[in-house]
């Protein structure tokens, strides 16, 4: 008897603290300062496949000399899932400028790092998406506007790579019972122990 009920509480504390698993990278240039394609102003697709509901995306950006922030020079990065202009934003990756995030639709996090004046940097962006059932697209674009502004440079010093873009489904939250439940269950094998021991 003493078993089951142990088992019993080994498979509920390991229904408690199960997180979602199944992360897929879905693109992953691998680029770094002396490996992987580095791009110009353009789009980059990936397209991948989901069960459908709310998906936790993260990506990396990685700058590699001088991508600029909201300044006289600036690059101005877009996110689109499924067709919808979702995030846009603009950070400081060796080119100086302010980092400026110009949508935010969904919500999302997003830690930039600058390692110096034309030594380049990393964005890391993270966040919920609603996914469709099926076939899914997520695209990210460079431009560097024009205008008052001084336009597209060189990709030698302007390039990026988009690095690491996993996508996985949500954590489900636990029912509000559910640990009193298993504090429950955990008083009843206690119980049913000392019975046995008297």
């Amino acid at each position: 008897m003493r078993k089951s009920w142990l088992s019993l509480g080994a498979l509920v504390a390991a229904a408690m603290f199960a997180t979602a698993s199944g992360a897929t990278v879905v693109h992953d240039d691998a680029g770094t300062a002396g490996s992987g394609p580095l791009r110009g102003v353009g789009t980059v697709t990936s397209f991948f496949q989901s069960t459908g509901g709310t998906g936790t995306i993260a990506f990396d950006l990685f700058g590699r000399l001088s991508l600029d922030g909201d300044g006289y020079y600036k690059d101005v990065f877009t996110v689109a899932l499924n067709g919808l202009n979702v995030f846009s934003g603009t950070w400081d990756m060796g080119g100086g400028g302010a980092n400026v995030i110009y949508s935010n639709l969904l919500g999302w996090t997003v830690n930039s790092h600058s390692n110096g004046f034309f030594a380049g940097g990393n964005t890391n962006v993270t966040g919920l998406a609603t996914l469709l059932a099926g076939t899914n697209t997520f695209s990210v674009t460079l431009d560097s506007p024009g205008g008052s502004f001084a336009g597209p440079q060189s990709s030698d010093d302007e390039s990026w790579a988009l690095n690491n873009v996993n996508i996985a489904p949500a954590a489900v939250p636990l029912p509000a019972s559910f640990p009193l439940l298993a504090l429950g269950l955990a008083g009843m094998g206690i119980a049913a122990a000392r019975r046995k021991k008297a």
